[in-house]
């Protein structure tokens, strides 16, 4: 993938995760988009301030696509569409290299699922 689809890929894929973006802290940087809950919480046994909650990566050949409710509730990988499945790389990772409409539709369901446990738990 060349340089210009990759950053008009991850443009895109940015403006899907922005739609979100009001519930969280958002970092952005060349080639980097995170967002993390922003309170007070116990995980894994530790206080700590927020918690990563997804965030996107440009690469060479792909933009990664990490979704990290599926590694803190293993039970949300039975929630990932199926236009998802094909690409998941380890726990919580998609290698994305393009975005059909459909994708697109099962990324924002995939996040309204992520959103609904992270407020379950008072995460957000």
């Amino acid at each position: 993938m060349d340089a210009n689809t990759r950053a008009i890929l991850f443009a895109q894929l940015r403006d899907l995760l922005d739609e979100f973006a009001s519930q969280f802290e958002v970092e952005t940087s060349s080639g980097k988009y995170s967002m993390s809950t922003t309170k007070l919480l116990e995980y894994e046994d530790k206080l700590q301030e927020g918690i990563y909650f997804a965030g996107l990566r440009e690469l060479k050949n792909i933009v990664g696509f990490y979704f990290t409710p599926i590694q803190t509730d293993p039970d949300l990988i039975e929630k990932i569409p199926h236009s998802l499945a094909g690409i998941q790389k380890g726990d919580n990772c998609f290698n994305i290299k393009s975005l059909t409409p459909q994708m697109a539709a099962d990324i924002r369901l995939l996040m309204k699922v992520g959103i609904d446990r992270y407020k379950s738990k008072d995460w957000l």
